[in-house]
């Protein structure tokens, strides 16, 4: 099934947008919530994530394009048949990189800690006398 990507409605205001430049290229496998353009607005730049998994097999709006809100800038083949357009993979050598790292021992400090409930506490004098006026100890 194809479906069609609109251009979407930045604001209630908005008319039109710019598409400003395409992540994804005719053939790139795309998935729902992935960012495939930018476009821009006299407001705002955006990035627009895809609305469904597939493969982008047209793009209609090209990069400076001024296209109304909700024209069709692009569509994307939903089938679980469409098929990605493959490109030539290079094959590379296999670099294998030895390094000798030498281990130190992890030394260990104790620390005291003393015990918060053994130390007076320091009080702003407004706190103290909120605490006189309503009895509270607070220590």
């Amino acid at each position: 099934m194809i479906v069609d990507i609109v251009m979407p409605k930045m604001g209630e205001s908005i008319t039109e947008g710019t598409i400003i430049e395409w992540r994804k290229k005719v053939g790139d496998a795309i998935k729902m919530d992935e960012i495939i353009l930018e476009i821009g607005t006299d407001k705002v730049d955006s990035e627009i994530p895809s609305s469904t998994d597939g493969v982008l097999i047209e793009i209609i709006g090209k990069p400076n394009d001024v296209m109304e809100v909700g024209a069709v800038i692009a569509r994307v083949e939903t089938d679980s048949k469409a098929s990605v357009i493959e490109k030539p993979v290079e094959e590379k050598e296999d670099i294998v990189v030895e390094k000798n790292i030498e281990s130190k021992p992890v030394v260990q400090k104790k620390v005291s800690i003393k015990s918060s409930l053994t130390e007076k506490k320091f009080f702003t004098p407004v706190v103290n006398r909120i605490a006189e006026e309503n009895n509270i100890d607070h220590g």
